[in-house]
């Protein structure tokens, strides 16, 4: 299983490799959620300082504390 077979695109497959590599995961799935990838609060503001400074663009960390998928997050990045 690859973050490749997940994502649609190359640029959702490196907003997802960036929350994989934060979460200490290798694969995470559109239909997951932080919560169900064992993510917490200090990996949430992690995660949306790394995407800022990698893509731009800035996200708020509680956004990703829901158990909403991370699969409409990503695609807005």
């Amino acid at each position: 299983e690859t973050l490749e077979s997940w994502w649609p695109d190359a640029a959702q497959c490196a907003v997802a490799a960036v929350i994989a590599r934060e979460l200490r995961q290798t694969v995470i799935r559109p239909d997951q959620s932080l919560i169900d990838a064992f993510g917490d609060s200090l990996e949430a503001l992690t995660i949306a300082l790394e995407i800022e400074k990698q893509f731009g663009f800035s996200l708020d960390p509680t956004h990703l504390l829901t158990d909403e998928p991370l699969g409409p997050s990503v695609a807005r990045i």
